[in-house]
Parts: structure tokens; sequence; C-alpha cells
């Protein structure tokens, strides 16, 4: 039975029974949740309210309450069948298998930032070899080159060519394309 048939099907007023409890004609009952001597709880068709102590709730509630049981506890004791359409190695393994894809995707993106990172500093690097070094010196030529080796690296894996045509980061001087970065 699902959750809506136990509801409709068990009588709040039987289930208190059940336990002993003797509702009187107009609903009231004393609350098994604290000690009185006066009925203060009333028990309706499909749920409880306390005025004394405040405890209130449905079919579900009382026998979780009753019992000092969790949810699950609660409905399997009022019939309750909970319906298992596939096999539990089926369910477990596709778990799994969402679990390592999970782990999969965050080791890449990791590896990507270390990448990202990596060409980040090392541009930094050649840029500051280009401010230091006398032009067109060994140096400064092999900083150039590779500033050109990286830029073409980070285009290919980071930027997308019509975002960049669009920002004016890369440039066109007489049909070849340079990044205005790399040149400042």
């Amino acid at each position: 039975m699902t959750r809506e048939e136990i509801k409709s099907n068990n009588s709040l007023k039987d289930i208190a029974l059940r336990y002993g409890i003797k509702v009187n004609k107009k609903g009231f009952c004393c609350c098994v949740f604290h000690n009185e001597k006066t009925p203060s709880m009333q028990i309706k068709e499909k749920t409880f309210t306390c005025f004394g102590c405040g405890e209130h709730g449905d079919i579900f509630d009382f026998v979780m309450k009753m019992d000092n049981c969790d949810f699950k506890d609660a409905f399997l004791s009022l019939g309750g069948t909970y319906e298992n359409t596939e096999n539990d190695f089926a369910a477990k393994m596709r778990l799994e298998k969402m679990k390592r894809e999970r782990e999969k995707r965050k080791l890449i993106q990791i590896r990507h930032e270390k990448q990202r990172y990596d060409i980040c500093t090392t541009i930094s690097y050649f840029r500051s070899l280009l401010d230091k070094q006398e032009p067109l010196s060994d140096m400064w030529c092999i900083a150039q080159n590779n500033l050109i080796f990286l830029n073409h690296i980070w285009e290919e894996k980071y930027i997308k060519k019509n975002e960049v045509n669009i920002s004016g980061i890369i440039g066109k001087y007489s049909g070849i394309n340079f990044n205005r970065d790399i040149t400042r």
C-alpha cells in the first residue's frame, strides 16, 4: 500500500485504540505524550492535536511518536509496502557509475584549471622577460617566440574565436591575427 492508501484505509481513532487509548465521543482523550488527568488531545479521523503540550500530526506522526521510530518503520507497521521496481544490484551499480563519472569530471576540471594556471604563469614570466631584456637580444627573441606559441595554445584551449574577435583582444594586421595583450 502507498502512503495515501494507508491514510484513506486507516482511521486515527482505530490506531489509537490499538495502543489502548480510549477516545470519547467528541474525539478527546488524555494525551499520551505528557501526564495529565483531563483530556486535552483531540483525535480526528486523520489528524491529532494536543492542546496541552502542542503535539500534532497525522497517522504516521502518531505511530512514529508512539513507537519511537522513523517514518519507514511507521509506514511498514501500518501495512505499507515499498515497490521495488528494479533490482537492488542494478540500482547500486548505477549509483556507483554516477559517482565515478562525477569524480572523473571533477579530476578533469582540476587538471584543466592546473593547465590554465601553468599557461598563465608562463605567459606572465615571458612578458616580464620581454620588459627586462634588450629588444632583439637572444633572451628577448626566446621570450617572444614562446609567447607566440603559448598564445596559440591559449587560444586553442580556452578562447572561442568569435568572442575574442568581438571583444577586441585579437587584432588583425595585414591579414595576420595577433594578440594585443602580448604586444603590450
